[in-house]
């Protein structure tokens, strides 16, 4: 099943572990996300995660690889560690 549903525009976890680890991708997310041809509007890293995150990411493929999530912007989480990103304003 697809994570994208009817959606364009979506942001998008970058889980480095499992990149590394369960898909031999050692490179850059932002790299990463280049050669996939996802176009994005504002990335950050989640060091303590082992993750990035890609917000308002576009031409996505489908299906992700197993180390890129869609993630909701709108998750109460989310909005605690990156209020200032998570503005739809921005």
């Amino acid at each position: 099943m697809s994570q994208l549903g009817n959606r364009n525009i979506v942001d998008i976890r970058f889980c480095c572990m499992t990149a590394v680890l369960g898909s031999k991708e050692p490179r850059h997310p932002q790299l990463v996300m280049k050669e996939l041809g996802i176009l994005y509007h504002n990335s950050a890293p989640k060091s303590v995660w082992d993750q990035w995150w890609f917000f308002d990411c576009q031409r996505i493929p489908d299906p992700l690889p197993k180390y890129l999530k869609v993630f909701d912007r709108d998750n109460q989480e989310h909005k605690r560690h990156f209020p200032e990103l998570l503005s739809r304003d921005m």
